[in-house]
């Protein structure tokens, strides 16, 4: 998870996360969000673009263009390269308001890091970080990675714990850089 994470679950005020997460395995879960939101937080105002006519541009919003291609239709492709064919696997057939994982933060079972794996070889295979941000100013590899967990915490049953992220991480780097990421 992300270092601007306050160990405080949002909905109980409590501190006691390894409880909290033991009650979780418990119940059967195996995939503990720790920051669980709606779809649309990937969709909107943050959806991060892969589009080769505009590789520095971190969000379709600000990029100008008809249609911008985005991280969430690279990831869904990915998934859908892995599946029997005529499968929906598309943005669209995901309601707004799904829960999904957001951040990189939750608990995952070993195999899941082996098949994340897989999926950042092939996006380095594939140049994303030397397409699509030249500069070097978004982290990009890890914006990529978080709709990567984002959009496969769709298909997992997951307990859904809401712990306190400052998100001071972009802002930080914002005061620092002027230049940086503004969110």
């Amino acid at each position: 998870m992300h270092w601007d994470f306050d160990f405080r679950e949002k909905n109980t005020g409590s501190r006691e996360i390894t409880a909290l997460v033991r009650k979780c395995i418990s119940a059967g879960y195996r995939y503990v969000s720790f920051f669980p939101a709606a779809f649309s937080a990937v969709t909107g105002t943050y959806n991060v673009m892969m589009d080769d006519r505009r590789p520095n541009c971190l969000f379709t919003s600000r990029s100008g263009l008809s249609c911008p291609k985005s991280a969430n239709e690279y990831v869904f492709d990915y998934f859908s390269s892995m599946i029997p064919a005529g499968a929906d696997l598309t943005e669209s057939a995901v309601s707004p308001g799904f829960p999904v994982s957001l951040c990189c933060a939750g608990l995952f079972p070993r195999g899941w890091f082996a098949h994340a794996r897989k999926f950042m070889e092939h996006a380095m295979a594939d140049g994303v970080e030397s397409r699509f941000d030249i500069q070097k100013r978004h982290r990009f590899p890890g914006q990529l990675m978080e709709r990567f967990v984002a959009i496969d915490s769709i298909f997992r049953r997951k307990a859904l714990m809401g712990l306190d992220h400052r998100f001071t991480g972009g802002l930080k780097l914002k005061a620092d850089d002027p230049d940086g990421e503004d969110y």
